[in-house]
């Protein structure tokens, strides 16, 4: 009767096992400069960045709440241009809700023709 083969049985082809060691080399070359610690050279350039990320963080910040405090203005001086332009912008908008519902709706029967499919 044949036993079956044992992974420490079985031969590994030539390629496959370079391979292999390739991979543990490099691995563990990795492993030894993850491990190493940062030169102190590299510093003085992670201490700008961070400097100037703070700065840009803080810049934004300040655009953020200066744009959310200031008063809307009037854009229109006539309120039926006003009132035209909006119900264009709702039109656009309910269209464009239209053509998303339609997609939807078909994205949904494709889903149910798939689901039928698997039971």
């Amino acid at each position: 009767m044949n036993k079956p083969a044992s992974p420490e049985n079985t031969p590994v082809p030539e390629g496959f096992r370079k391979d292999m060691e390739a991979y543990v080399l490099r691995l563990d070359e990795a492993e030894r400069l993850a491990a190493a610690e940062t030169p102190r050279k590299a510093r003085p350039y992670l201490r700008a960045a961070a400097v100037a990320a703070s700065v840009a963080l803080v810049a934004a910040l300040g655009l953020g709440l200066y744009n959310r405090y200031t008063a809307p203005k009037d854009t229109f001086d006539d309120p039926y241009l006003a009132y035209a332009a909006v119900e264009d912008a709702l039109n656009r908008v309910s269209e464009k809700a239209g053509k998303g519902l339609a997609l939807e709706r078909e994205s949904e029967i494709r889903l149910q023709e798939t689901l039928s499919v698997f039971k």
